[in-house]
């Protein structure tokens, strides 16, 4: 195993040394050449060395044969090197030196085979190697033109043999006749244009490796400056990149500080104007009181549609996906709107099947935007009916389900070609309307690519001057327990006979499938006085309602009076528990309802939640925990004046006009509050007295009220209840700000301007739920 690595390494060191010599021998100048000159260089070198290396053996033969004149003659090819090397010196020429060689090596080779018997003589043979030795060094035509001077010289001697001369014939060798001369002869040709089609090919190839080598340089010289071109418009672009992302940066915090700060001052205004509103004016005074109202209404709406525009434009608008009730996000959101609708004289009918899925995964925030804004519109445009908000199931799978919201109202409807419009930005159905109703036109165009954000779709039904339906689709995940989300019905609300009394069909529609989901038995009339014979025709059948449920405005005979009529004749009529479905807001008419017998006020449109907890109170409370009882009792609006006395409110808030605002809109409801300017003051007031709710502004000087909320959170500071309800009322109105809120330790979020509605319904929820 060890000598023929031994062989091979003896062998790869010889090879590196002959190479090492023959580049010796080879004159500098054509080193610094050209690739082909320099091979044929070494070419020359390697064919003398040879010569001269074969020489000294073949001269020595020669002598001892007797031939002294043929091994004078190899002895002179001894001499090629030195020969070569002189030559080279003095010319730069391979042609020249290499035809040279040829020539010393015919002359030597031809007197050998004079002396050795002509063509009989074995040195005939070595004939062959100049040709190769031509076209290898000086060329292909010097190549050809030795074979000829070859070809000639061995006819030559055969010619002189055939005419009977003999050469001498010194060492007795006998190597040809005639065939073998002929053989030799086509032999040479045979090598000679096999060697030059070789060096045709050879040189067409090199011809061809240059071209695509010099077409290649070219390229890549082409591709350099491509390149280079590419590296600076790539370095341009990421400099432009980095402006754009600092100039969207920029603008992102120019568009939050804006919506702040026209927040703060604009939250004074509608504030203020609302509590002018409830205070003692002239007719005159009042009317512009509600004209600056409406006009602050309307530029905040113009100011969140701007917003969210450039949230668009700026790429910018997206969702986040959260767990969320869409039963509850869409009761909520009905809360608000219906508060609208009634200032109009609406009925707002929120359609919630109680067989959709209601546990989902999604963006609940930016479902409240598009149902804000397509139902606001409709609200816009209606002057007389009904407004409804209504959701179906489109598709349905284990895991996934596709919603279809769909907003109705009774308004003035849109022709068919000005529908495609719609949703384009700054687009209204004509300049009449913009002018009649004012808007940006901007609501429709963000509601469409939030509707596509969530994988769907938008689109608008109408017939002019008949009403309209705006639609939208989203998909949503199901939530893991979304299977057993279905409430547990109490065994006395099952089989409960109920008869619900209003003069608005899709109210009585809507409330009668929700009774049914619960395996209620529901009956329904349009008016008081159907409703009496129904309640009189079932004591005569001994099968009497159990519970009434009476809306408070409708014509003829409204629900207190139907519920008068109702306690007067407690024998024929048969019922003694009844709900009141209400749109006014008077602690009066409370109480006087109580007094005819009501157990429970719920506002329209109606909570599924409310509802059922007003049922179980109803039905004497016989099921179902204590404090839901409770807050059935204590639905919205219908707080004790007692417990708001005694609620104890800190409201931290920086700004003057604003805590004067929020002060009087809690005294207004029947609160009081002590106020702080900053997070500081409202820590240390947390640390003292034993507050029951804090209202928290979240940018304020010193500290700012997420900063306040984490030290109200933390266990270790002073503050006596770590666990109290904290309320972010803020001007900090952005995507996100909620969930800021939330995540920093908030319980609930109010936006300025503040609307009474929402902070009274964010104050009571945390005061219930406690």
């Amino acid at each position: 195993m060890i000598r023929p690595v031994k062989q091979r390494s003896l062998i790869k060191r010889l090879s590196v040394a002959f190479d090492l010599v023959i580049d010796h021998y080879v004159p500098e100048k054509f080193k610094t050449g050209d690739q082909d000159t320099y091979q044929k260089a070494r070419t020359a070198v390697v064919f003398c060395w040879s010569i001269s290396l074969l020489g000294a053996p073949f001269a020595l033969f020669y002598y001892l044969a007797g031939s002294l004149i043929s091994s004078l003659a190899v002895l002179s090819g001894i001499f090629m090197v030195p020969f070569v090397m002189f030559l080279f010196k003095r010319t730069t020429s391979i042609s020249l030196v290499a035809n040279t060689v040829c020539l010393v090596l015919y002359l030597v080779l031809t007197v050998e085979a004079i002396m050795l018997g002509g063509e009989r003589s074995p040195s005939v043979l070595w004939y062959t190697a100049i040709p190769l030795v031509a076209t290898s060094t000086a060329g292909i035509r010097s190549g050809w033109s030795w074979m000829v001077i070859v070809l000639g010289s061995l006819a030559a001697f055969g010619t002189i043999q055939y005419t009977g001369y003999s050469f001498p014939d010194e060492i007795s060798i006998s190597f040809h006749h005639g065939i073998s001369l002929a053989a030799l002869m086509v032999l040479i040709v045979l090598i000679q244009t096999m060697i030059s089609l070789f060096d045709s090919f050879k040189n067409r190839a090199l011809l061809t490796v240059q071209e695509t080598k010099k077409d290649l340089q070219s390229a890549l010289a082409q591709l350099e400056v491509v390149n280079n071109r590419l590296e600076k418009q790539v370095n341009i672009a990421n400099a432009m990149a980095a402006k754009a992302e600092k100039a969207d940066a920029a603008k992102s915090i120019f568009l939050a500080n804006m919506s702040h700060e026209i927040r703060t001052p604009m939250n004074g205004v509608i504030g203020m104007t609302g509590l002018l509103l409830d205070s003692e004016l002239t007719p005159e005074q009042s009317e512009h009181a509600k004209t600056i109202e409406t006009s602050g209404d309307a530029l905040l709406a113009i100011i969140n549609d701007i917003l969210d525009f450039s949230k668009i434009e700026a790429g910018k608008l997206d969702i986040e996906i959260l767990a969320f009730d869409l039963c509850a996000t869409l009761e909520d959101t009905a809360e608000l709107l219906a508060i609208r609708a009634q200032d109009k004289g609406l009925e707002f009918i929120n359609d919630f099947d109680p067989q959709t899925p209601s546990l989902l995964w999604g963006d609940p925030g930016r479902v409240r935007q598009i149902i804000t804004n397509l139902a606001g519109n409709a609200i816009k445009f209606t002057s007389e009916g009904e407004v409804s908000v209504s959701v179906s199931v489109e598709s349905e799978d284990k895991n996934k389900v596709k919603l279809r919201f769909s907003i109705k109202d009774t308004g003035i409807g849109i022709s068919k070609k000005k529908q495609d419009a719609l949703f384009l930005p700054f687009i209204q159905a004509d300049s009449s309307t913009s002018r009649k109703f004012g808007g940006t036109g901007l609501g429709l165009a963000i509601s469409k690519q939030l509707s596509e954000i969530m994988g769907g779709e938008i689109g608008v039904n109408s017939v002019e001057g008949e009403g309209a339906e705006f639609w939208f689709t989203a998909k949503f995940d199901k939530q893991t327990n979304n299977l057993n989300q279905r409430r547990e019905i109490a065994p006395n609300i099952r089989n409960c006979r109920i008869l619900i009394v209003d003069d608005n069909d899709s109210s009585r529609r809507v409330l009668g499938q929700t009774l049914a989901s619960w395996d209620c038995r529901c009956e329904d009339a349009a008016d008081g006085k159907t409703a009496l014979l129904k309640l009189t025709s079932a004591v005569d059948q001994n099968d009497p309602f159990e519970i009434g449920i009476f809306a408070d405005r409708m014509p003829e005979m409204d629900g207190e009076t139907l519920g008068q009529r109702i306690k007067a004749d407690p024998v024929h009529c048969g019922l003694s528990k009844m709900i009141m479905l209400t749109t006014t807001a008077s602690q009066g008419n409370y109480d006087r309802w109580k007094e005819t017998g009501f157990t429970s006020f719920l506002p329209k449109p109606v909570k599924q939640s409310q509802l059922y907890d007003a049922l179980m109170l109803a039905l004497s409370g016989e099921t179902g925990s204590k404090k839901s009882v409770r807050k059935s009792l204590e639905t919205s609006h219908n707080i004790s004046a007692d417990q708001k006395i005694k609620t104890r409110i800190l409201l931290a808030e920086d700004n003057i006009v604003n805590q004067k605002v929020a002060v009087s809109i809690l005294k207004k409801m029947g609160y009081r509050a002590d106020t702080v300017a900053n997070g500081l003051e409202a820590v240390a007031s947390l640390e003292t007295i034993p507050y029951d709710l804090v209202l928290m502004d979240c940018q304020m000087p010193e500290m700012d009220g997420y900063e306040a909320t984490a030290v109200i959170r933390d266990k270790s500071s002073g503050v006596k209840n770590h666990d109290i309800p904290i309320i972010a009322m803020t001007a900090n109105a952005m995507q996100g700000d909620r969930e800021k809120c939330i995540e920093s330790g908030m319980d609930d979020y109010v936006p300025k301007p503040v609307k009474a509605e929402a902070l009274l319904a964010a104050i009571e929820k945390v005061i219930l739920i406690g």
